[in-house]
């Protein structure tokens, strides 16, 4: 089964299209329970005054829409950067098989949306190593970020991580840092000055980050036990098999994997530290976790282990779609 994710073509697409409706085929019977989302961002005014209003089967379709389109842009990046060593959809199988092993992340959430902001960094962050009009792109970089951080404040924590990404990328220069936290700065001068202008610029604080120290999930809750450790080995994994070829990748390459794998660094305590966040905001950490997981997939000297892997995933998938049924 898995083979037929280990090549490129319009066949595996398809039947990844397929895959993302059967990962969430429980949602014909357990409709998206859509509840207001906490205000972290202006993708959450979004969701709680529009989307919230919309059909179940509409939310549905929009759903999976959602899931499919990240995956395949996640797979072209992954595939035209040559982050790992063999095209196909393997990274796109694991993005998609992964939005099934937590119930928290079978929703439209603003994380969930805020993983095309993600994608979109990723993008610009990876055209400036070399590129003649790299200043362009940092400054470009920065803008994006800060308007992301507006969208989806948890995004905050990204700012190290995009700082250290271009050191990986580019030879130190000044200049180029100082392009960066201007970008970052610029959409709230403009914030800022807007609200002065109306007399309201003490409503400024509302739009920045709130920091919060706290546990986002209960510790009995046993489907996020084993959705936790299927991730953690699989993560442990595909890193190690990533870092045994990495030896024989381009130095390039080789910079676009260390760069995502720090900045899963930066993303996964975001539920711990930011205020109005939950166990479903860690759906932002699927797109490194889907990159370096992929690889588990892929062909290896014992090649049934790549299908063990898969038909654990599909049990593990098959449970937690049985409970949400049973409970609701």
């Amino acid at each position: 089964m898995v083979r037929l994710f280990q090549k490129t073509g319009p066949a595996p697409a398809i039947l990844l299209f397929i895959c993302t409706w059967l990962v969430h085929i429980h949602l014909v019977f357990v409709p998206i329970s859509m509840s207001p989302s906490p205000e972290n961002g202006w993708l959450s005014y979004f969701i709680n005054n529009l989307i919230i209003h919309v059909e179940p089967v509409l939310l549905y379709l929009l759903y999976v829409i959602i899931v499919f389109l990240q995956a395949i842009w996640l797979n072209i990046w992954v595939d035209s950067n040559r982050v790992i060593h063999q095209p196909g959809y393997t990274v796109a199988l694991a993005y998609i098989l992964f939005t099934g092993v937590l119930p928290e992340w079978a929703s439209i959430s603003p994380a969930l949306l805020s993983n095309f902001l993600l994608l979109a960094l990723l993008s610009i962050e990876s055209s400036i190593y070399m590129h003649p009009a790299a200043k362009v792109r940092v400054f470009n970089l920065g803008l994006l970020l800060g308007c992301s951080i507006l969208l989806y404040e948890p995004f905050i924590l990204l700012i190290p991580g995009f700082l250290i990404a271009i050191a990986m990328l580019r030879p130190f220069k000044m200049q180029e840092f100082i392009l960066f936290i201007a970008g970052l700065i610029l959409p709230y001068y403009f914030l800022g000055a807007g609200l002065f202008w109306m007399d309201e610029l003490h409503k400024m604080k509302s739009f920045l980050p709130q920091f919060d120290l706290k546990l986002p999930f209960a510790y009995k809750y046993l489907p996020i036990w084993l959705a936790g450790s299927l991730l953690l080995l699989f993560v442990l994994v595909g890193l190690s098999n990533w870092v045994n070829r990495s030896s024989r990748m381009l130095i390039q390459q080789r910079k676009y994997g260390w760069m995502l794998a720090q900045l899963l660094i930066w993303i996964l305590p975001v539920p711990y530290f930011i205020s109005g966040t939950s166990i479903s905001d860690t759906a932002i950490s699927l797109i490194p976790i889907a990159t370096f997981s992929s690889l588990v997939f892929l062909q290896s000297r014992k090649s049934w282990l790549p299908g063990i892997f898969f038909w654990t995933t599909v049990a593990l998938v098959a449970y937690i779609r049985f409970l949400l049924v049973k409970n609701s």
